[in-house]
Order: C-alpha cells, then structure tokens, then sequence
C-alpha cells in the first residue's frame, strides 16, 4: 500500500451494543481523497487482504448479510464488527451463517448505520462532504466489477431514504446541454424528491454482428453520450413537458426505474458511434414525480431462479417488431401490460409455478435470439 502511495482512515465506534471498527483505503489528488489507484484502476488492486467485512457475535466469527451501503466498502477497504451480546441470535442448521430474524436485520442495520457515519467522518475530513463528490468517490469504489444496474433493487431506495438519504447521490444532465462535467447537476436523494422531469437512460449493452462469428459493442457505460445525441435529435418529438435529464448506468438509474410504477421503455434504431450500421437501441425513462418507496407498487409480477434469474416486470411500452417483452441485461424483462404473455405468466404466478416461469423466460431470451421455441410461440 505504501508503495502504491496509499493512505488509510481508520474510524472506531461502538452503539447500541455493536462495535465497529472500519479503515478505507484512499489516495489524495488535487486536495480531494479518491479511490483510484491509477487513472484505470481501483484501490482494490493494491490490497491484498485489507478489504471486506467480517462479522461476529461475543467475538466468535459467523458470516451475516448486511444489505446495501451507500459505497463499495469491501472494494476499497473493511470492516470488522461484533455484536457483543448473544441474545435472540440464531445458527442455520450447519452454524455457517446466522439465521434471518429479527435480531439479525437489528445487527445489519446497525452495522450499516455506523458504516455511513463512519464514511460521513471520512467525506468531512477530506473536505468532500457535497453531492458532487459523494457521487464521484461512490462510482470510485464501484470501479473494476462494481456497479451492478441490472438486478431488481427491491427496497433499497426506500431503505437509503430512511437512513442515508445525504449518501445515494445522482448526476443529472439536462437534456439539449452541452455533454460534459461542467452542465452536470448533482443531488442527494432528498434534493431528488423536490427535482420535477424525466430521467432517460440506456443500461443495455448494443451489439453489431459482424462476419466470422465477430461483432462490435457498445457498452451501457459508454452509451451515456449517444443517449443525449438521440434525446435531442431523432428523439426529441418523444421528451415530456418539463425538465429531462440524462442519467448513466448505474444502480441509482436503477433504482428509479424500479419505483416509478409508470416507467418505461423505448426501442428505436439507430447508428451507434463505431458501428457500420443501424442497430436496435432500448432507452428507458423515468417519471421523478411517480417514484414511490413500496415496493408492492413497484410492477413486478414475480422473482424467479431457476434456469433463469430475475425479476419479471409488467409495463405499458410498445416494439417495432410488435413483440410483448425486453430483456434489461442479465436480470430484468419487461412484459407488456395486458398481452398474453403478461396474462399467461399472471396465471403462472397465480398458481404458484414460480420455476415454470423462469423456464418459460429461458425461452424468451432464446427468441430473443432469434430461435423462437414452441413454448412461446403463441404467446408473441
């Protein structure tokens, strides 16, 4: 770490019955802390052991979850923390890991609240206590395999509303501004909640096959410029009354495409830089003014695991090709509201046939291919 010109803050503090001792990696650069080793690389890359979270009880080792933070803390540094008492602590059969109960999410929390005071006590000392520098320093922390946008986030925006709102912070370019840092706007989720307009985004990765089995792609990163250039050309006959922002791709886009019940998705054709030709693009768009923290009324059908993963969401958008569903990477399909595909997966669910639905989406993702199975056929 010395060598790598590393520093380290070390913050201590004991609540509640649970102690907490953090240390974060960090680097200085034009007077701001950051988390970068290098212009490409993270602080990851010059710890060794010197990251993730261990967790106890009476000082006895037992792996817990602990639920989203606003920053990657196994990423750029960590944590130990003990509960320093037994009570209402239960074992899974195999001791490996506590089980889930009311004792166990007190501890979480509680860990995960000192945690964010602890970085609040970092983000003062370095003088980066401002939305503008919570958002760099947290996309910082999730570089080089952070960040992942394309799971369904659940209560984690309602959660950071409750106890970290000043943490989960948002850049918002307005659209028709000049692309760049300097027409940037930065908020906190607070400030995000008195913010009025629609929020676009691009988190699908574009492809261009090409001869011989290669192909060209675009990833979702680095889409965030095309996403303006559409917004403000070809696009623009599409954008609401009111202020638009883009937005890149990341889990806090996420998390608003989440609770906007009425967010959805457009699919145009376009030439995307580098590419030879025009290819199918999915932008999505969200409405500030429909965000809501229940995740009952968050539009999805179900979650399902099996032979595919994820969360199957119901929405009102519509297709060239006139087909019911889009996949939103790995993790995530809209399912056009009151199609038959929407109301036959309803009657999965209904039914309790969770596995036939993620069997039934495997297929999907085949058609999305271009190998349509009978299974589905029907129901397109």
């Amino acid at each position: 770490m010395r060598k790598a010109g590393l520093q380290v803050f070390r913050w201590r503090q004991e609540r509640g019955g649970i102690d907490l001792a953090m240390a974060l990696a960090y680097k200085m650069s034009g007077g701001r802390p950051t988390f970068r080793a290098n212009e490409n690389q993270s602080v990851i890359s010059g710890l060794v052991a010197f990251h993730g979270v261990r967790s106890a009880v009476c000082g006895f080792v037992v792996p817990t979850t602990h639920g989203r933070t606003a920053f990657a803390l196994e990423r750029i540094g960590g944590a130990h923390v003990n509960a320093r008492s037994p009570l209402g602590f239960e074992y899974s059969l195999d001791r490996r890991i506590l089980a889930d109960n009311a004792a166990q999410r007190q501890f979480a929390a509680g860990m995960v609240d000192l945690v964010h005071e602890g970085y609040r006590d970092f983000l003062r000392s370095g003088q980066a206590y401002t939305p503008r520098e919570i958002y760099r320093l947290g996309a910082e922390s999730e570089m080089n395999g952070g960040n992942v946008y394309d799971t369904y986030t659940g209560p984690e925006l309602a959660h950071a509303h409750d106890r970290w709102a000043d943490l989960l912070c948002f850049r918002l370019f307005p659209v028709g501004a000049r692309h760049g840092e300097d027409n940037a706007e930065y908020v906190n989720l607070e400030q995000l909640r008195d913010t009025s307009g629609h929020c676009w985004f691009i988190q699908n990765r574009i492809d261009l096959s090409l001869a011989n089995g290669t192909f060209n792609c675009l990833y979702p990163e680095q889409a965030h410029p095309l996403a303006s250039q559409l917004l403000s050309g070809s696009m623009s006959h599409l954008l609401p009354l009111g202020p638009n922002f883009v937005l890149e791709a990341n889990r806090q886009a996420s998390m608003l495409f989440d609770a906007d019940p009425q967010s959805t998705i457009f699919m145009v054709h376009t030439k995307a830089p580098g590419f030879s030709k025009e290819v199918p693009v999915c932008i999505q768009r969200v409405n500030l003014a429909n965000i809501t923290f229940d995740t009952m009324l968050h539009g999805i059908l179900a979650e399902v695991r099996g032979r595919w993963t994820g969360a199957v969401y119901v929405r009102d958008f519509d297709r060239p090709d006139g087909k019911p569903y889009a996949f939103l990477g790995r993790h995530r399909v809209v399912v056009k509201r009151s199609s038959r595909l929407h109301k036959h997966l309803h009657e999965l669910k209904d039914a309790g046939r969770l596995a036939r639905i993620a069997v039934l989406v495997h297929d999907l993702t085949e058609d999305d291919a271009g190998f349509t199975a009978k299974s589905v056929a029907a129901l397109l």
